[in-house]
């Protein structure tokens, strides 16, 4: 991913999706508490011990991509509630239009 993209999520498109991931937990949780949870032997984890050679410069770019796009991600909220405020807007002026 680039950095500095703004990623809008509309959560009504991906809604099936999310409770699907939801079903799963609650899946996962209650299997967990009836005693029918399993451990396994593979390891997700890398083996060999992760390092970060410059920790502190990976927050620092993290830092300053976070500021720089803060307007950025401002203006996009915005401009989505701008949209649904005209939608509406809209809205109310068709009903309008129709109840003369």
């Amino acid at each position: 991913m680039t950095r500095r993209q703004i990623i809008v999520i509309d959560g009504k498109k991906i809604r099936g999706l999310l409770l699907i991931i939801m079903e799963a937990a609650l899946n996962r949780g209650v299997a967990i508490l009836n005693g029918e949870y399993k451990e396994c032997n593979h390891n997700p984890v890398m083996s060999e011990p992760y390092t970060i050679e410059d920790a502190q410069g990976l927050i620092d770019d993290f830092l300053s991509a976070l500021a720089e796009t803060i307007p950025s991600v401002v203006e996009t909220v915005l401009d989505i509630i701008r949209s649904r405020i005209n939608d509406i807007d809209v809205s109310q002026q068709t009903v309008e239009d129709y109840s003369k």
